[in-house]
Order: C-alpha cells, then structure tokens, then sequence
C-alpha cells in the first residue's frame, strides 16, 4: 500500500494492489516486458502523466490485478477531527503532537478499508506499507492490526521501502492514477475498486477509545 498526498494539505489518495505472492514474481517480469522504461525506483506516478498512468493501470488490470483506490478529501480531516474532539474531548487541533496521533489512527482506517472487503476471515495477510517521513507509520500498523483482529482478519502490517519494493512502487501508481486519472475513466476498469469511503463510528471509537 502506498498513499499519494499530505494529510492537511491536499486530498489523500491509498493505492492498494492484492496479489497471490505466488504471481508476484511473474507479473514483475510481465510489467517491466510491457513498460521497460518504468523498471527503475525511481519512477513515480508524480512524474507520470495520464496517459502513462492509464495505459499502467489498463495493463494492471488486463492480467487481473485486483487494485484499490481510495480517496479522501482533505476537508473531511477537519470534520472528523472536530467530530472526535467534541465526544473525546481529548485533542487540541493547536497542539503539533495531537495532530500526529489523530492524522495516523484515521490514516490505519482507511489503510484498513482498502483491505477489508477483499480478505477472508482467519486468513493470514502479509501488507506491505511505505515507510513515509511526514507519518508515524508504527501508529498507522498498529491501528490496523488492531482492527483488523477485532473483526477476524489476521493482517500483519510490515514497513518497506519504495526504492527496494515493485509492489509498493505498483501501489504508488495506483494511488497517482487517483490523482491524475478522470474518474469516470477509472470506473470504467474491472479489477480497480476506486471509492470516497465514510469512517464508520464504530471503528473510529474503537481506536480513540470512545466509549458513549
């Protein structure tokens, strides 16, 4: 999983790929055969245009490569945030440590959303995650973790980094397609499940210990 977009700043984009890791080595041969040009670490969908983006995403699903895509508009942080704050009465949107704590347990939501509906109960799940320098990463695993083995689903969250991954750097162009690709083109594709998501009260009380 990777995320295009800082949280505050702009609109959040989570780019999840789901694969059987038996399939991962082949389809890395079949990607880079298909786009040599994209082999390198350093290719990222920040430096892609959409055409290139489209033609990454139609490729991906054309060999059905399950692919999520949430969005998340950066005023609805405020909202929640607002919505947490009034029934905790706990944080102070002033306060630089508070917005880190909440920025990272609304963050594992929705890293959780992107997994859920694809996952199988009693399953064991390897999810791999960028390690991102403006987030508390270890905060974001373990809200997953959390959830996730509330509800059943055995998810083990592990860091990783994009110049050393394919997957997180395929999840990366996912997440720009969100950004960068119309989405009414982006509808239109089979194995991408692209969504505005909600956060369920049930989950957000259950991270921020709230207990009506």
């Amino acid at each position: 999983m990777d995320m295009s977009g800082s949280p505050w700043k702009e609109d959040l984009y989570i780019g999840c790929i789901l694969m059987n890791e038996a399939y991962i080595g082949q389809f890395i041969n079949e990607f880079y055969e298909e786009f040599p040009n994209l082999k390198g670490f350093n290719k990222k969908a920040c430096n892609m245009d959409e055409e290139k983006l489209k033609k990454v995403i139609e490729f991906m699903d054309s060999k059905r490569i399950r692919m999520v895509c949430l969005k998340f508009h950066k005023s609805k942080l405020a909202k929640y945030f607002k919505d947490i704050e009034e029934r905790k009465n706990r944080f102070n949107i002033h306060k630089k440590a508070e917005i880190y704590n909440f920025t990272a347990k609304l963050l594992s939501i929705l890293y959780y959303y992107s997994i859920k509906p694809y996952a199988y109960k009693n399953w064991h799940y390897g999810v791999e995650m960028c390690i991102e320098s403006h987030l508390r990463i270890l905060d974001i695993m373990t809200g997953i973790s959390n959830l996730s083995h509330r509800d059943g689903y055995l998810l083990h969250p592990r860091i990783n980094f994009r110049r050393i991954q394919h997957m997180l750097k395929f999840a990366d162009f996912v997440a720009g397609a969100g950004r960068k690709v119309d989405e009414g083109i982006l509808k239109t594709f089979k194995y991408l499940d692209y969504r505005l998501p909600e956060i369920e009260t049930y989950d957000s009380d259950n991270l921020f210990g709230i207990v009506d």
